[in-house]
Formats: C-alpha cells, sequence, structure tokens
C-alpha cells in the first residue's frame, strides 16, 4: 500500500490529467502513481471521514466532495490504466492517525515530498517537459502509448442540459417521412424489381443481442407475452422492434432543418421530383427499414473536421446503428447517467443520422452533434486535425454511457487473492464467462452489444511459470504494422495475439515470487465481437522523435475475414467440461466458431501525418451492390472490382476497418 497527500485534486479530473499534474512530484512517486494499476490495492483516506456513504448516487450534492473526487478519478474516470482486477479504492478510515494507532509508528514510512513541493515548483529542472512524450509500444507490451481523455467530466448544470435538450427536440427528423427511395436514373429496371431480401443478420444474431438473464427472471422472461415490453434491467432484446411513432401533425410555420441542412444547399433532383410525386411513408407492414438504402448525403468539413465526418459516415454504414437510432428503440434506454451526457448525446445523434438517411439533401451540417462533442472535451472544436480513432472511441464511448443500462448498480466485490489463484486453475472456457458476467453487470449497453469484444491478458513468470490473467472488454483493436515493406491483417493479428517476453524495465512483479521476474505476455481474444473495428497503428512516436506515419500497404480482405485461429473457442456443446450447455445462449454465438467477417467501411489517412492530413470513408452499400466514397461533401458511388491498383481499398491509406461478422448459414 503506498499513500500520499494529494494537494492538486479537483472534481472530476480522470486519472490521466491528474498523472500529468504530478509532473512536479518526485520521480518515484511518479513511476508509482503511473503504475497505478499493477498494485493490488489502492487506498485513500483523510484524517476524518468514517463510512463511504458519499458514495451512493451522483457526486453532486455529497456530504465528502474530496473523497469522492479522488474515488471517481481513480476509478470511474480512469481509463487507459484500470486498477487491478476493476477492484475500486479503499478508504483507510480514521487516515493515518487510526493507522499508526494500529500498528505503530514503525507502519508508516513518510518522504519529504511536501517540504521540497514549493522549491520544486518555483524552479523546475532544465529539460524536464510538462507532458509526456509518447513511447513506441508493441500491441502486447505493458508501455502504453499516452492517451487523450475521451471526455471532460464536467456535467452538464441544469440550465445547459435543459437548452441542449431543446435543441435536440427542435432539431428531431420525423422518420414517418421518410420515403423508400426508388432512383430508376441509377438503378437497372430489373434490379429494383428483384431487391435483395432482407438481411437475416439481425434474427440469426439475436441471441448475442442479449444477456443471460438474472436467475430469479428467467421463468418472468420466458413467461412474458410476446409483445409485452420486458423491463429493461432484466433482459432487453435490442433487436426487437419498437411500436412506431405516431406522425407528428404538420407544423404552422416549416421546422427549421437540422443543423444548417437547408443553409444553401440543393436538393438532388432526381430526390426532389421523387417528393413531389410520391411521399411513400417508411413505416410499412413489410418495411421496417429492410429496403432503407444507404444515403449518399455528405458532411461539410468545418475546415478541420474531415476526421469527424470519416468516422460519422462509417458509424452511418452499421446498418443495425443506424436503425437503432432511426426506429427509436434507443430512446427505450436513455439513461440519467451523471457520468454522461444524460440523454443529449443520443439524441443529437439520433438527429445526424435521421438526417443523413432522410437522403434528400446533398450536404447537411452537423453543427449541433460537433458543438455538443466540443462541450464534452473541447479538443473536438479546436481548429486542428485530430485522430479519426480517437474521435471513433470517443463517440462509441458517450454514446454507450448513456444507454448504459447497468451503470447503477453497485460493483461488484472484488475478487481474494485465493479466489484469483483458484480462477487461474479453471478452464479459460469458463473463467471468460463469468468474467464477461461480471462486466455486464455495470457495463451493458446496444452499443457493447455490437461493438465490445472480450480479451484476456495473461502474464506467465518465467521462474515459477504460473500465471495472472485479466479479463477485459474491447471495442476495437489496434494492431501494429511492418514498418516497410509488405503487410497482411493476419500478420498483424499474429503478432498482436502472440507470446512476448517482458524484461528490463518491464519486469513483472510476481505474485507467487513475491519479487520482480521476466516473464512473458500474451493476449487471447476470448469473445468475438459482432461488429469488429481494426485499426491499423499507423503513427508511432518515441522519446526522441515526435509521431511519425507509417506507410506500408496491408492486404485485409473485404469478404470472409476468418479469426478463428485468433479468437479461443470453448469446447464442443454438450462435452464433458460442459456441464450446463442450455443454460449460457448469450455467448453461443460470440464465442462458438466459425468467426467469419465481412468489410463494410475503411476509413483512409491521406498524407504524410496526423497534422497535416485528410481522413476520407470509404463504405458498402449492399443494397446497391456498390461501395461509396465519402470525402466531406462529396459522395461518389465505385465497384472495388474496377479499381485501379493504386487505388485499392487495401493500400496504404487504410488506418481503420469496420467489418461485421456473417451470420453462421
Amino acid at each position: 500500500m503506498y499513500a500520499r497527500e494529494i494537494m492538486i485534486l479537483k472534481e472530476n479530473v480522470s486519472a490521466e490529467e491528474l498523472e500529468e499534474r504530478l509532473v512536479v512530484s518526485p520521480e518515484h512517486e511518479q513511476s508509482l502513481f503511473e503504475r497505478r494499476n499493477e498494485f493490488d490495492m489502492v487506498v485513500y483516506y483523510d484524517q476524518d471521514t468514517g463510512s463511504v456513504s458519499y458514495l451512493a448516487g451522483s457526486p453532486v450534492g455529497t456530504t465528502a466532495p474530496h473523497l469522492r473526487a479522488l474515488h471517481d478519478t481513480l476509478y470511474e474516470f480512469n481509463a487507459y490504466k484500470a486498477l487491478k482486477d476493476g477492484r475500486p479504492p479503499a478508504l483507510l478510515i480514521g487516515g493515518l492517525d487510526a493507522w499508526i494507532d494500529l500498528l505503530g509508528q514503525q507502519s508508516l514510512a513518510t518522504s519529504s515530498t511536501a517540504a521540497v513541493m514549493g522549491s520544486i515548483q518555483a524552479k523546475r529542472r532544465l529539460g524536464r517537459p510538462l507532458g509526456r512524450i509518447p513511447t513506441i509500444a508493441s500491441a502486447n507490451s505493458s508501455l502504453e502509448v499516452r492517451k487523450r481523455r475521451l471526455r471532460e467530466y464536467k456535467p452538464l448544470n441544469p440550465e445547459e442540459l435543459t437548452e441542449w435538450m431543446e435543441k435536440s427536440k427542435n432539431e428531431e427528423i420525423d422518420t414517418s417521412a421518410y420515403i423508400e427511395e426508388e432512383d430508376l436514373t441509377e438503378e437497372p429496371e430489373e434490379e429494383a424489381k428483384n431487391d435483395e431480401p432482407p438481411s437475416p443478420f439481425v434474427h440469426t444474431y439475436e441471441d448475442f443481442l442479449r444477456r443471460f438473464p438474472e436467475p430469479h427472471a428467467v421463468q418472468q422472461s420466458m413467461a412474458a407475452a410476446p409483445h409485452a415490453r420486458r423491463p429493461v434491467s432484466i433482459m432487453p432484446n435490442y433487436a426487437a422492434p419498437v411500436p412506431v411513432a405516431p406522425s407528428r401533425p404538420t407544423p404552422a410555420v416549416p421546422r427549421p432543418s437540422y443543423s444548417g441542412v437547408s443553409d444553401g444547399r440543393q436538393i438532388q433532383p432526381t430526390l426532389e421530383r421523387q417528393n413531389s410525386a410520391t411521399k411513400t411513408a417508411l413505416y410499412t407492414s413489410n418495411s421496417m427499414l429492410n429496403r432503407l438504402k444507404l444515403p449518399r448525403t455528405g458532411l461539410t468539413n468545418f475546415g478541420v473536421t474531415c476526421y469527424m465526418n470519416s468516422t460519422i459516415q462509417c458509424l452511418s454504414a452499421t446498418i443495425m446503428l443506424s436503425k437503432f437510432f432511426i426506429d427509436n428503440r434507443f430512446r427505450f434506454y436513455v439513461q440519467r447517467n451523471w457520468k454522461g451526457s444524460q440523454g443529449v448525446m443520443p439524441g443529437l445523434f439520433a438527429n445526424l443520422i435521421r438526417s443523413l438517411w432522410k437522403n434528400d439533401v446533398e450536404v447537411i451540417m452537423p453543427t449541433s452533434f460537433r458543438n455538443f462533442c466540443g462541450r464534452l472535451n473541447q479538443e473536438w472544436v479546436i481548429d486542428r486535425q485530430q485522430d479519426a480513432k480517437e474521435f471513433f472511441d470517443f463517440v462509441v464511448d458517450c454514446l454507450h454511457e448513456d444507454l448504459n443500462i447497468n451503470w447503477q448498480r453497485t460493483p461488484l466485490r472484488p475478487l481474494t487473492f485465493e479466489e484469483e489463484v483458484q480462477r487461474e486453475r479453471m478452464p479459460v472456457s469458463k473463467v471468460c464467462r463469468i468474467e464477461w458476467d461480471r462486466y455486464c453487470h455495470r457495463e451493458e449497453s446496444f452499443i457493447s452489444s455490437l461493438f465490445a469484444g472480450q480479451h484476456a491478458s495473461r502474464l506467465r513468470c518465467t521462474t515459477c511459470q504460473r500465471t495472472s490473467t485479466t479479463y477485459e472488454a474491447f471495442y476495437s483493436i489496434s494492431v501494429e504494422i511492418p514498418s516497410s515493406g509488405a503487410g497482411d491483417i493476419y500478420q498483424c493479428l499474429r503478432s498482436y495475439c502472440k507470446e512476448e517476453m517482458l524484461s528490463g524495465d518491464e519486469v513483472w512483479k510476481c505474485p507467487y515470487c513475491k519479487c520482480e521476474r521476466v516473464a512473458t505476455k500474451q493476449i487471447i481474444i476470448t469473445r468475438a465481437p459482432q461488429v469488429l473495428v481494426v485499426h491499423f497503428k499507423r503513427f508511432s512516436a518515441s522519446k526522441m522523435h515526435s509521431a511519425r506515419k507509417i506507410h506500408t500497404p496491408i492486404e485485409f480482405p473485404l469478404h470472409g475475414l476468418r479469426m478463428d485461429d485468433f479468437v479461443f473457442s470453448p469446447p464442443a456443446q454438450g462435452s464433458s467440461t460442459d456441464p450446463n450447455p442450455t443454460a449460457r445462449q448469450d455467448t453461443i454465438s460470440a464465442t462458438t466458431p466459425p468467426f467469419t467477417y465481412d468489410a463494410y467501411g475503411v476509413l483512409r489517412h491521406l498524407g504524410s501525418s496526423m497534422s497535416s492530413g485528410h481522413y476520407i470513408s470509404l463504405v458498402r452499400d449492399a443494397q446497391r451492390q456498390c461501395w461509396r466514397r465519402f470525402d466531406d461533401e462529396r459522395a461518389t458511388d465505385f465497384n472495388p472490382r474496377d479499381l485501379r491498383h493504386r487505388e485499392r481499398l487495401q493500400n496504404e491509406q487504410a488506418y481503420i476497418v469496420f467489418y461485421e461478422r456473417v451470420p453462421v448459414k
């Protein structure tokens, strides 16, 4: 246990920010805090507080705001170095005085930090940077490349919340006025007559979209009427259709178009004629969005927002995600979560997606969405180029937080060392299910049902050969790519999952040997997500050099990416190691091969550096059997087979690839 007085703590500070603020502290203390994820227990204290009642509910009005702020910094806002095994920090009741009274003065080692803080602040050593420069790290390495925080944890005050809610409501798109596009000028007549049947993807993957219910709710859920609305806290079925909201009456004054849709933009001629000729309702008895085609609507670039536009177009092309927001299902799951935006973000995202899919204009301006992103993190309104991968992480994280139906649950009791030892002896197939249920205890949303997978990070001591395994959820996979020559995605995935040696600065303190040992580390994917997002790490940095781009072309399949060699699969159903094979329908789809994926989106980075490049997106339109290139306002259809070799999707510009899992036939 290590404790020190934090004199620079404020509310809603992330652990990453606090780590930066400790730059004026002695280096050994900085090192201890940087390694916060390695300790069995992290303890915090004051001298007077006698209970943890301040942890209940929202931090607003809490009885001990300073302790609540520190707890949230270490536990709720510690995204990149989560405390070991998800164990929350513990309060030392009575503070250091109680500790000394119990164990004696010899039990407390002190430093001269407080005495020297003033002199260090007054005269910082020359050449010491205030911000740490990222270091090069392999996919498996314990060295972590510094990441910017996703959100600034500054809750909306009541006035802000009311203002943004009103803005979201005023800019809502009436989905009952949607039309089914019949673009005869761009589609052959026979194709229009013989549309592809609705994809069975959602229906065959329905089990993946639900979590195994709590035992006491099994009979209740089985006995529920087919169309009865179940409480979301018991067993959310995100794929179930929601009754269509009634159409709004025509307003006396035309409603302003969403976020600048009508600001001088031209309606597409074909769609303009179609609007005036026929107004077919989207919600017909046999439609339910299945015939809706991927839109051709572009997004205005505010100067440097190509990273945002390309990410939005890839998310829009995630069909199940778009349908979830278009058909109003998302409203049943919005939470008043103080850690999120209390429902504002899903509403604005829904407006944006609906505006794109209305497909009656060439370009829209996502003004409100961008401004609110800037409210949650000011980086997104600064006029400079940003990283599209970071923006993807930000959007997905924010949507998950606002749709997380389990956010109010009390954290589970952390495992004891004896329990951890016992768990290491259990089969991976069993432990990964247990750990996934523990994750879902507080983290479950429609977003996680689409993007979340699970991997196990296993450390093995080379001396005693014992292991320590940590199971974590992931929303994307970032893989190393070769620095020169050429590569392929399978090579990158093998590197991601290979066992590597940790030595030198990365030695591991083995909990069995009780000392630092040379160890190996390996990542094992234990749960396959429905939507697999693969990020090629094209930018690397070191302590001596600024970030540079790697221009190596990476080969990856557009159809039939096989992940079977990289995802751990349990024994066959009904085997002797599977005592209850019928009780886990939630994991069958996610942990049983084949793990096959088709690409539907490629996000490209053009240019030689992150600060001076440009992002575009290329997405698949399955209904029209083509792909579409979105370059901010411009949209162009193409067929990948017709591209010249240098223009192929698998070139040196591919940065993020979006895959969807193919249903078993």
